[in-house]
Protein backbone atom coordinates (compact mmCIF):
# COMPACT_ATOMS: atom_id res chain seq x y z
CA UNK A 1 0.00 0.00 0.00
CA UNK A 2 1.41 3.84 -1.06
CA UNK A 3 1.24 7.05 0.39
CA UNK A 4 -2.19 7.68 -1.95
CA UNK A 5 -4.35 6.73 1.21
CA UNK A 6 -6.03 9.15 -0.67
CA UNK A 7 -5.81 6.35 -1.76
CA UNK A 8 -9.49 5.57 -1.24
CA UNK A 9 -10.11 8.83 -2.44
CA UNK A 10 -8.51 9.12 -5.68
CA UNK A 11 -7.14 13.27 -6.74
CA UNK A 12 -9.83 14.84 -9.09
CA UNK A 13 -8.95 17.70 -11.35
CA UNK A 14 -11.85 19.41 -10.90
CA UNK A 15 -14.16 20.30 -7.56
CA UNK A 16 -17.17 20.04 -9.17
CA UNK A 17 -19.07 17.82 -11.77
CA UNK A 18 -19.17 20.68 -14.29
CA UNK A 19 -21.16 20.16 -17.43
CA UNK A 20 -19.24 19.37 -20.34
CA UNK A 21 -19.59 21.19 -23.52
CA UNK A 22 -19.92 19.05 -26.79
CA UNK A 23 -19.42 21.61 -29.46
CA UNK A 24 -17.85 24.61 -27.82
CA UNK A 25 -15.89 25.65 -23.86
CA UNK A 26 -17.74 26.70 -20.79
CA UNK A 27 -14.64 29.49 -20.35
CA UNK A 28 -14.37 32.11 -17.83
CA UNK A 29 -12.98 35.08 -19.47
CA UNK A 30 -15.39 37.80 -22.09
CA UNK A 31 -15.13 37.83 -25.71
CA UNK A 32 -11.66 38.56 -27.12
CA UNK A 33 -12.39 37.71 -30.90
CA UNK A 34 -9.43 38.61 -33.83
CA UNK A 35 -11.10 36.55 -36.93
CA UNK A 36 -12.53 38.37 -40.04
CA UNK A 37 -15.90 38.03 -38.37
CA UNK A 38 -15.00 40.34 -34.90
CA UNK A 39 -17.57 43.17 -34.00
CA UNK A 40 -16.75 47.10 -34.04
CA UNK A 41 -14.52 47.35 -30.80
CA UNK A 42 -17.62 49.05 -29.44
CA UNK A 43 -19.62 45.85 -29.53
CA UNK A 44 -16.88 43.40 -28.45
CA UNK A 45 -16.79 46.07 -25.44
CA UNK A 46 -20.17 45.79 -24.77
CA UNK A 47 -19.71 42.44 -24.95
CA UNK A 48 -17.39 41.98 -22.68
CA UNK A 49 -19.64 44.27 -20.09
CA UNK A 50 -22.35 41.69 -20.95
CA UNK A 51 -20.53 38.70 -20.44
CA UNK A 52 -18.62 39.93 -17.36
CA UNK A 53 -22.56 40.46 -15.54
CA UNK A 54 -23.94 37.29 -16.80
CA UNK A 55 -20.41 35.09 -15.55
CA UNK A 56 -21.11 37.45 -12.10
CA UNK A 57 -24.56 36.67 -11.45
CA UNK A 58 -24.46 33.06 -12.11
CA UNK A 59 -21.75 32.38 -9.88
CA UNK A 60 -23.02 34.06 -7.43
CA UNK A 61 -25.18 30.74 -7.04
CA UNK A 62 -23.53 27.96 -8.90
CA UNK A 63 -20.35 29.20 -7.61
CA UNK A 64 -17.04 30.30 -8.82
CA UNK A 65 -13.19 28.82 -9.90
CA UNK A 66 -12.45 30.14 -6.07
CA UNK A 67 -15.30 28.70 -4.80
CA UNK A 68 -15.08 25.05 -5.84
CA UNK A 69 -11.49 24.96 -4.98
CA UNK A 70 -12.54 25.99 -1.35
CA UNK A 71 -14.27 23.07 -1.57
CA UNK A 72 -11.94 20.64 -2.28
CA UNK A 73 -9.87 21.60 0.35
CA UNK A 74 -12.82 21.04 2.58
CA UNK A 75 -13.85 17.22 0.72
CA UNK A 76 -9.67 16.95 1.12
CA UNK A 77 -9.97 16.79 4.93
CA UNK A 78 -13.59 15.57 5.28
CA UNK A 79 -12.15 12.70 3.18
CA UNK A 80 -8.27 12.51 4.61
CA UNK A 81 -7.77 14.99 7.84
CA UNK A 82 -8.91 12.10 10.01
CA UNK A 83 -6.27 9.32 8.57
CA UNK A 84 -3.29 11.98 8.35
CA UNK A 85 -3.78 13.31 12.15
CA UNK A 86 -3.75 9.66 12.64
CA UNK A 87 -0.73 8.49 10.81
CA UNK A 88 0.78 12.24 12.62
CA UNK A 89 0.69 10.57 16.08
CA UNK A 90 2.40 7.72 14.57
CA UNK A 91 5.79 10.63 13.99
CA UNK A 92 4.53 9.94 10.21
CA UNK A 93 5.30 13.39 8.50
CA UNK A 94 2.42 13.52 5.93
CA UNK A 95 -0.31 15.97 5.41
CA UNK A 96 -3.75 15.91 4.52
CA UNK A 97 -3.16 18.66 1.68
CA UNK A 98 -1.54 16.70 -0.14
CA UNK A 99 -4.90 15.13 -1.66
CA UNK A 100 -6.27 18.53 -2.26
CA UNK A 101 -7.58 18.31 -5.95
CA UNK A 102 -6.94 21.16 -8.30
CA UNK A 103 -9.87 23.06 -10.14
CA UNK A 104 -9.17 23.82 -13.75
CA UNK A 105 -9.53 27.42 -14.98
CA UNK A 106 -12.15 27.11 -17.45
CA UNK A 107 -15.57 27.58 -15.25
CA UNK A 108 -18.63 27.59 -16.54
CA UNK A 109 -20.68 31.11 -17.19
CA UNK A 110 -23.98 29.84 -17.55
CA UNK A 111 -23.88 30.26 -21.18
CA UNK A 112 -22.66 26.83 -22.04
CA UNK A 113 -26.11 25.01 -22.80
CA UNK A 114 -27.07 27.02 -25.37
CA UNK A 115 -23.69 26.00 -27.25
CA UNK A 116 -23.56 28.93 -29.79
CA UNK A 117 -23.01 31.41 -27.02
CA UNK A 118 -20.25 29.92 -24.90
CA UNK A 119 -17.14 32.36 -24.53
CA UNK A 120 -14.61 32.12 -27.39
CA UNK A 121 -11.14 31.76 -26.97
CA UNK A 122 -11.62 29.46 -24.11
CA UNK A 123 -8.42 27.33 -23.68
CA UNK A 124 -10.85 24.13 -22.44
CA UNK A 125 -8.85 21.47 -23.67
CA UNK A 126 -5.24 22.17 -22.77
CA UNK A 127 -6.82 23.69 -19.35
CA UNK A 128 -8.14 20.21 -18.91
CA UNK A 129 -4.70 18.75 -19.87
CA UNK A 130 -2.69 20.93 -17.57
CA UNK A 131 -4.45 20.63 -14.22
CA UNK A 132 -4.70 16.26 -14.99
CA UNK A 133 -1.01 16.83 -15.58
CA UNK A 134 -0.48 19.18 -12.45
CA UNK A 135 -2.36 16.00 -10.90
CA UNK A 136 -0.61 13.28 -12.14
CA UNK A 137 2.84 14.38 -11.28
CA UNK A 138 1.79 14.75 -7.51
CA UNK A 139 -0.46 11.58 -7.50
CA UNK A 140 3.11 10.04 -8.95
CA UNK A 141 5.31 11.60 -6.08
CA UNK A 142 2.93 10.27 -3.54
CA UNK A 143 2.75 7.17 -4.99
CA UNK A 144 6.63 6.86 -5.57
CA UNK A 145 7.10 6.11 -1.27
CA UNK A 146 7.99 2.32 0.01
CA UNK A 147 6.67 2.05 3.32
CA UNK A 148 7.86 0.05 5.49
CA UNK A 149 5.91 -3.51 7.00
CA UNK A 150 5.11 -1.36 9.97
CA UNK A 151 4.22 1.86 7.85
CA UNK A 152 2.02 -0.41 6.07
CA UNK A 153 -0.09 -1.84 9.02
CA UNK A 154 -0.01 1.56 10.69
CA UNK A 155 -2.19 2.59 7.32
CA UNK A 156 -4.36 -0.04 7.63
CA UNK A 157 -4.99 0.68 11.60
CA UNK A 158 -5.77 4.50 10.28
CA UNK A 159 -7.93 3.62 7.62
CA UNK A 160 -9.65 1.44 9.78
CA UNK A 161 -9.98 3.98 12.47
CA UNK A 162 -11.29 6.59 10.04
CA UNK A 163 -13.52 5.31 7.68
CA UNK A 164 -14.73 6.83 4.38
CA UNK A 165 -17.42 9.89 4.67
CA UNK A 166 -20.52 9.25 3.55
CA UNK A 167 -21.41 10.12 -0.28
CA UNK A 168 -23.92 11.95 0.87
CA UNK A 169 -21.61 14.14 3.36
CA UNK A 170 -19.13 14.78 0.33
CA UNK A 171 -21.78 15.87 -2.39
CA UNK A 172 -23.11 18.56 0.11
CA UNK A 173 -19.80 20.66 0.21
CA UNK A 174 -19.34 20.05 -3.46
CA UNK A 175 -23.00 20.86 -4.57
CA UNK A 176 -24.87 22.99 -1.75
CA UNK A 177 -28.81 22.36 -0.98
CA UNK A 178 -30.86 23.63 -3.59
CA UNK A 179 -28.24 23.96 -6.05
CA UNK A 180 -29.34 21.48 -8.53
CA UNK A 181 -33.30 22.91 -8.37
CA UNK A 182 -31.84 25.92 -9.08
CA UNK A 183 -29.53 24.88 -12.38
CA UNK A 184 -32.60 23.02 -13.42
CA UNK A 185 -34.70 26.77 -13.40
CA UNK A 186 -31.61 28.40 -14.66
CA UNK A 187 -31.10 25.74 -18.10
CA UNK A 188 -35.37 26.31 -18.44
CA UNK A 189 -34.48 30.30 -18.73
CA UNK A 190 -31.97 29.70 -21.00
CA UNK A 191 -34.13 27.11 -23.37
CA UNK A 192 -36.37 29.82 -24.63
CA UNK A 193 -33.08 31.13 -25.83
CA UNK A 194 -31.58 28.23 -27.28
CA UNK A 195 -34.69 27.94 -29.50
CA UNK A 196 -33.79 30.78 -31.45
CA UNK A 197 -30.49 29.59 -32.12
CA UNK A 198 -29.43 27.60 -35.61
CA UNK A 199 -29.18 23.41 -34.86
CA UNK A 200 -25.84 21.10 -33.91
CA UNK A 201 -25.70 20.56 -37.33
CA UNK A 202 -25.44 24.34 -38.53
CA UNK A 203 -22.34 24.57 -36.19
CA UNK A 204 -20.58 21.50 -37.75
CA UNK A 205 -21.20 23.05 -41.33
CA UNK A 206 -19.65 26.17 -40.44
CA UNK A 207 -16.22 24.24 -38.95
CA UNK A 208 -16.03 22.51 -42.16
CA UNK A 209 -16.78 25.08 -44.61
CA UNK A 210 -14.16 27.00 -42.95
CA UNK A 211 -11.17 23.46 -42.18
CA UNK A 212 -10.16 22.61 -38.67
CA UNK A 213 -6.95 20.82 -37.59
CA UNK A 214 -7.45 17.23 -38.53
CA UNK A 215 -10.43 17.76 -40.46
CA UNK A 216 -9.96 19.78 -44.38
CA UNK A 217 -12.21 22.01 -45.73
CA UNK A 218 -14.96 19.65 -47.10
CA UNK A 219 -13.75 16.40 -45.41
CA UNK A 220 -15.89 13.76 -44.92
CA UNK A 221 -17.23 13.16 -41.24
CA UNK A 222 -17.62 14.92 -38.37
CA UNK A 223 -15.16 17.82 -37.75
CA UNK A 224 -14.90 17.36 -34.19
CA UNK A 225 -14.53 14.05 -33.69
CA UNK A 226 -11.61 14.86 -35.72
CA UNK A 227 -10.31 17.49 -34.69
CA UNK A 228 -10.39 16.25 -31.16
CA UNK A 229 -9.05 13.08 -32.77
CA UNK A 230 -5.81 14.65 -33.47
CA UNK A 231 -5.31 16.60 -30.05
CA UNK A 232 -5.44 13.60 -28.40
CA UNK A 233 -2.90 11.95 -30.83
CA UNK A 234 -0.85 14.96 -30.47
CA UNK A 235 -0.66 15.60 -26.70
CA UNK A 236 2.49 14.74 -25.60
CA UNK A 237 2.60 12.65 -21.95
CA UNK A 238 1.49 14.09 -18.58
CA UNK A 239 5.37 14.78 -17.75
CA UNK A 240 5.98 17.08 -20.50
CA UNK A 241 3.00 19.12 -19.63
CA UNK A 242 3.95 18.86 -16.03
CA UNK A 243 7.16 20.88 -16.66
CA UNK A 244 5.59 23.03 -19.32
CA UNK A 245 3.72 24.65 -16.58
CA UNK A 246 6.73 25.69 -14.51
CA UNK A 247 9.89 25.46 -17.32
CA UNK A 248 9.99 26.25 -20.78
CA UNK A 249 7.44 24.29 -23.29
CA UNK A 250 8.42 21.45 -25.58
CA UNK A 251 7.82 21.75 -29.34
CA UNK A 252 5.00 18.96 -29.05
CA UNK A 253 3.02 20.81 -26.30
CA UNK A 254 3.58 23.83 -28.05
CA UNK A 255 2.21 22.22 -31.31
CA UNK A 256 -0.98 20.86 -29.18
CA UNK A 257 -1.25 24.83 -27.78
CA UNK A 258 -0.95 26.52 -31.70
CA UNK A 259 -3.67 23.34 -32.95
CA UNK A 260 -5.86 24.30 -30.43
CA UNK A 261 -5.98 28.57 -30.83
CA UNK A 262 -6.58 27.80 -34.82
CA UNK A 263 -10.07 25.82 -33.91
CA UNK A 264 -11.15 28.52 -31.73
CA UNK A 265 -10.41 31.00 -34.53
CA UNK A 266 -12.82 29.51 -36.42
CA UNK A 267 -15.05 28.83 -33.87
CA UNK A 268 -14.90 32.01 -32.68
CA UNK A 269 -15.66 32.97 -36.81
CA UNK A 270 -18.65 30.49 -36.30
CA UNK A 271 -20.32 32.06 -33.35
CA UNK A 272 -19.53 35.71 -32.77
CA UNK A 273 -22.76 36.81 -34.91
CA UNK A 274 -24.67 35.04 -32.73
CA UNK A 275 -22.98 35.99 -29.61
CA UNK A 276 -23.40 39.77 -30.79
CA UNK A 277 -26.97 39.04 -31.31
CA UNK A 278 -28.26 37.04 -28.54
CA UNK A 279 -25.79 38.01 -25.49
CA UNK A 280 -27.74 41.17 -24.68
CA UNK A 281 -30.74 38.78 -24.32
CA UNK A 282 -29.10 36.44 -21.97
CA UNK A 283 -28.30 39.19 -19.93
CA UNK A 284 -31.54 40.03 -19.35
CA UNK A 285 -32.68 36.46 -18.05
CA UNK A 286 -30.12 36.40 -15.93
CA UNK A 287 -31.19 39.73 -14.49
CA UNK A 288 -34.26 38.75 -14.41
CA UNK A 289 -33.49 35.33 -12.72
CA UNK A 290 -31.51 36.77 -10.47
CA UNK A 291 -34.46 38.86 -8.90
CA UNK A 292 -37.25 36.01 -9.52
CA UNK A 293 -34.51 33.38 -7.91
CA UNK A 294 -33.08 36.26 -4.87
CA UNK A 295 -33.97 34.27 -1.49
CA UNK A 296 -32.57 30.82 -2.97
CA UNK A 297 -29.27 32.89 -4.37
CA UNK A 298 -28.89 34.25 -1.16
CA UNK A 299 -29.36 30.87 0.61
CA UNK A 300 -26.51 29.45 -1.98
CA UNK A 301 -24.06 32.50 -1.40
CA UNK A 302 -24.37 31.80 2.10
CA UNK A 303 -23.77 27.92 1.94
CA UNK A 304 -20.05 28.68 -0.75
CA UNK A 305 -19.29 31.41 1.85
CA UNK A 306 -19.70 28.96 4.73
CA UNK A 307 -17.28 26.04 2.69
CA UNK A 308 -14.90 29.16 1.85
CA UNK A 309 -14.15 30.05 5.73
CA UNK A 310 -14.25 26.59 6.71
CA UNK A 311 -11.31 25.85 3.86
CA UNK A 312 -9.88 29.02 5.08
CA UNK A 313 -9.83 27.56 8.66
CA UNK A 314 -8.08 24.50 7.34
CA UNK A 315 -5.23 27.18 5.71
CA UNK A 316 -6.87 27.75 2.37
CA UNK A 317 -6.60 30.95 0.61
CA UNK A 318 -7.37 32.68 -2.83
CA UNK A 319 -3.24 33.10 -3.00
CA UNK A 320 -2.93 29.20 -1.54
CA UNK A 321 -5.28 27.08 -3.50
CA UNK A 322 -3.37 24.25 -1.65
CA UNK A 323 -4.33 25.71 1.59
CA UNK A 324 -0.22 26.35 2.06
CA UNK A 325 0.68 22.76 2.00
CA UNK A 326 2.02 22.40 -2.03
CA UNK A 327 2.89 25.33 -3.42
CA UNK A 328 6.25 24.62 -4.22
CA UNK A 329 5.15 21.94 -6.13
CA UNK A 330 3.59 24.28 -8.58
CA UNK A 331 6.94 25.69 -9.77
CA UNK A 332 8.69 22.17 -9.94
CA UNK A 333 5.90 19.55 -10.91
CA UNK A 334 8.34 17.22 -11.47
CA UNK A 335 10.33 17.36 -8.08
CA UNK A 336 10.37 13.54 -6.70
CA UNK A 337 8.57 12.29 -9.31
CA UNK A 338 9.52 9.25 -10.99
CA UNK A 339 8.44 9.59 -14.43
CA UNK A 340 8.52 5.80 -15.19
CA UNK A 341 5.25 5.11 -12.96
Amino acid sequence: MGLLNMLRHPIRSCAIAMPVMVLVSCGQTGVHDDTEAAAPSESVSAQDAARSQIRANYQEWAGSSSDFQAANVVVAYANNGGYYECLRKLNRDYSWKTSIALVSPTVDDGTWGTRWLAPTHSAFFTDKLRVDAIMSALASRMNNVDLTAEENQQDLLCIEKNPTPADSVIEEIRSPKGLAELQKRWDSAMRQVSAELPSTDAYLQCLDSYGIPGHPKGAPGDPLDDFYGLLNKSSPDWHVIAVANAREASAEWRDVLSLEQEFLTVDSACRNQYIEMYLPLVLEISETFALENAREIRALRGSWEAIRERATTLGWSLDEPFAGDTTLFMSDPLRGVNEEN
